[in-house]
């Protein structure tokens, strides 16, 4: 039986990765990419929507949407063509962004290694 702890995430926790899921300082943790797929998402101050590809990683119902960083990241490591991501590794992890926040850094795996070059986390929020 689950704990309570675990009942309540599993209710509450949210479809998307949030910072919180990562440990400050742990080693990055590996990911499969699913499917990655475009969706209107509401932004944090109520002014509408904006695109982004969201990605869905094998083994978890949580999904990450990109923010120009990341997918400045997966856009060099694999192509603009965000069709051909799936079954393509990244690697995850809670790091300090340069505006001073903790963000969701996003690794591709590349020849068994993470390529953290390409693409800017500064300037465009995820809205969560």
């Amino acid at each position: 039986m689950a704990s309570n702890e675990e009942l309540f995430d599993e209710l509450y926790g949210g479809q998307y990765l949030k910072v919180a899921d990562f440990e400050e300082g742990a080693p990055p943790k590996k990911f499969r990419i699913g499917k990655a797929e475009v969706r209107d998402l509401r932004q944090k101050d109520g002014s509408g929507t904006k695109r982004k590809i969201v990605l869905s990683f094998v083994g978890t119902d949580k999904s990450l949407p990109l923010n120009n960083g990341n997918g400045g990241r997966c856009g060099t490591a694999w192509g603009k063509d965000f069709s051909k991501w799936p079954g393509n590794m990244v690697e995850l992890s809670n790091v300090q962004l340069d505006s001073g926040q903790r963000g969701i850094f996003l690794a591709p795996v590349v020849n068994g290694k993470a390529v953290e070059t390409g693409g800017s986390d500064d300037g465009d929020d995820i809205p969560f």
